[in-house]
């Protein structure tokens, strides 16, 4: 399949989407109540049901680069996700590379979290997966990956949409400590991370003494993010046990913000730790075997290099026995 007929298929299947949401956020049930008989929207509902299960368990960013750590990159200015380039006019892929990368990425997201049977289900319509996956973290104020709030005007205080997959790989920064030992990089890496913790902590402490000005007894268990979120968006409910209005409500929601970004960078920080450990016990293990008569493991001949999908990608990377249909039109109602 061409990146021009997924371009052309992810168009009008997101129309298709689009229509039948409406105004509606993810958590409003849009795609329930559909049977394997119409795939269009039944691979929708399976597949929002586990994006938003996930994310409200691990977050839905952490878990996408777990999927593939290796061939995932995140930003430190937003909280996304890079998976594969996109066109400009839409979030279809920008070549066929980035759809064979889409399409392993996906493969490799549902042999993770599926049962067999729902797996060959949602491999028999790849293609609808596919679009499914770009559409349902691409379109505005329709999933939420974080819990940032701002205070408006004419709707008063709502949620910051962002885009949960980036729209292009990231530029890599210059290396300017090149030439350091790689040890002293690590070392500044947990040197961040310790300083991002003291923040957080400082953060903790500035929330939780504004909200007890207003109300003396009232704790917050920082131990788990949903408890913190609920407690949180508490002092903003006129109806809550521990409202707070005026000038203190506003600096509540700065200080929420800041406390967002900051746990949101430190989980970020983290991950790109223990990625890079990975990464050096590879290497490690690699050099180790630079003292074998081959220097290098044979590699795969190749006649297309520009279609070859990353070595660890081939063992996901299925060939669907039904992509979408010729007259695919008739599985929209």
């Amino acid at each position: 399949m061409s990146s021009q007929s997924i371009g052309n298929i992810y168009n009008k299947l997101a129309s298709s989407w689009d229509k039948k949401r409406g105004g509606r956020k993810c958590n409003s049930n849009v795609f329930n109540g559909t049977t394997t008989k119409e795939p269009l929207y039944h691979v929708a509902s399976i597949l929002e049901r586990v994006f938003c299960d996930v994310h409200a368990r691990n977050g839905i960013v952490d878990e996408l680069v777990r999927v593939d750590p290796l061939h995932t990159m995140t930003c430190s200015s937003s909280h996304g996700v890079w998976i594969y380039d996109m066109r400009a006019s839409d979030a279809a892929p920008k070549t066929q590379q980035d759809e064979k990368h889409l399409k392993a990425f996906v493969t490799a997201f549902i042999r993770k979290n599926f049962s067999a049977e729902t797996q060959q289900y949602l491999l028999d319509h790849i293609s609808i997966s596919m679009c499914f996956f770009a559409w349902f973290f691409t379109t505005p104020n329709y999933f939420y990956a974080t819990k940032e709030m701002r205070q408006t005007t004419r709707r008063g205080i709502e949620k910051i949409w962002t885009e949960t997959l980036l729209r292009k790989k990231p530029k890599m920064m210059p290396q300017t400590s090149a030439k350091m030992p790689k040890s002293c990089g690590e070392m500044h890496q947990i040197t961040m991370l310790v300083k991002m913790q003291h923040e957080k902590s400082a953060l903790q402490t500035k929330i939780q003494q504004l909200i007890n000005s207003e109300h003396p007894s009232h704790s917050i268990d920082w131990s788990e993010e949903r408890v913190v979120h609920s407690t949180v968006s508490e002092c903003f409910n006129m109806a809550g046990k521990c409202y707070i209005d005026g000038k203190k409500s506003k600096k509540l929601i700065t200080l929420y913000n800041e406390y967002q970004k900051i746990a949101d960078k430190i989980t970020r920080a983290e991950a790109g730790i223990a990625r890079a450990e990975k990464q050096q016990q590879f290497v490690s293990k690699n050099v180790s075997h630079t003292e074998e008569p081959i220097a290098e493991p044979p590699k795969k001949p190749v006649t297309e290099p520009e279609d070859e999908i990353p070595e660890n990608w081939e063992d996901i990377a299925v060939e669907p026995e039904d992509e979408v249909p010729e007259e695919w039109e008739d599985i929209i109602v």
